[in-house]
């Protein structure tokens, strides 16, 4: 995946979107998000680093796979005092998070380490305008490609990036 890759849920399908090569595929997904993330990562061969903040307990999922974890510090994001918290987790990743530091918690910054693969990549997110106030039409989920992309058919190896490598 290219670091801009947009995903749309609809409750019927999962659209993926690629703005720099202009392309996008879309295949049937149903349920929850927690169910069409898992059906998503199980037909195009995807890990979802932020798939846990969309359980229903997003603290009791982290948590249940963590050896380790303690408060690393406190740190300014985006102008917010935050706590860095560290997780180390029996399944070999690394996640850092940074959360204000009050009672609401809001996340502002996600690391993912995988130190046990190769070269130990990282997924970086970074949490902004957070709202939970404002009422959201279902058309802002659906996906309405833009004239000049090409719809591409949704196989692993796009949606991993390696299409057409061996």
């Amino acid at each position: 995946m290219t670091a801009d890759t947009i995903y749309f849920y609809d409750g019927k399908a999962a659209s993926v979107f690629f703005p720099d090569s202009k392309k996008y595929m879309t295949i049937p997904a149903s349920g929850d998000i927690p169910s069409a993330l898992d059906e998503i990562a199980d037909k195009l061969d995807l890990d979802f680093p932020l798939g846990v903040l969309f359980a229903g307990s997003p603290d009791e999922v982290l948590l249940d796979d963590t050896m380790a974890a303690w408060q690393v510090g406190t740190a300014t994001v985006d102008g917010i005092e935050c706590r860095h918290l560290l997780f180390s987790q029996k399944s070999g990743i690394d996640v850092e998070l940074w959360v204000e530091k009050n009672d609401a918690a809001t996340p502002h910054r996600l690391v993912v380490t995988y130190p046990l693969l190769q070269g130990q990549p990282s997924f970086v997110a970074e949490f902004t305008s957070w709202t939970t106030e404002l009422p959201l039409s279902d058309s802002e989920f659906t996906f309405e490609p833009p004239a000049d992309v090409k719809k591409i058919d949704p196989t692993p190896a796009v949606a991993s990036g390696t299409e057409g490598s061996k």
